[in-house]
């Protein structure tokens, strides 16, 4: 029977509802299934590491790619992804190579950015940090 862990945060350390399905529906096909805070891991030879409801990354962010490179082979998620896709700069990335993404630049500073709003043009602009969820800050 293989061990899965999915890693949610101190906050929601008994994991959110989506969470508890899968956690649910992994039960029922034979895995012995955790959720654990990313924060304070405590890896105990599990199997397989699957990244749920982290959400509080962005605070934290090198302690918590510390954690997830740490799990070495055992994430599910693959970790060049996670990197990647953790950081806004993915974006640009995107749009470089002509992919339907909204019109962005990067902006370093205040000067950049007000140069960023003359070269898009518009009145209506959406400001992002690099590493930062949606629904926080």
């Amino acid at each position: 029977m293989q061990n899965v862990t999915l890693l949610t945060t101190n906050e929601t350390d008994r994991g959110q509802a989506d969470d508890l399905l899968l956690k649910e529906e992994l039960l029922r096909r034979g895995y012995c299934v955790q959720i654990k805070p990313w924060e304070t891991l405590q890896d105990e030879g599990e199997d397989l590491f699957i990244i749920r409801s982290t959400w509080n990354y962005t605070d934290r962010y090198d302690d918590f790619l510390k954690c997830i490179q740490s799990l070495d082979n055992r994430l599910w998620n693959p970790l060049p992804l996670v990197k990647w896709n953790s950081n806004k700069k993915y974006l640009i990335e995107l749009f470089d190579k002509n992919f339907q993404v909204i019109p962005l630049q990067l902006a370093r500073d205040s000067k950049s950015l007000e140069n960023a709003i003359d070269d898009l043009g518009g009145n209506e602009f959406i400001v992002k940090p690099l590493v930062g969820a949606g629904s926080r800050g």
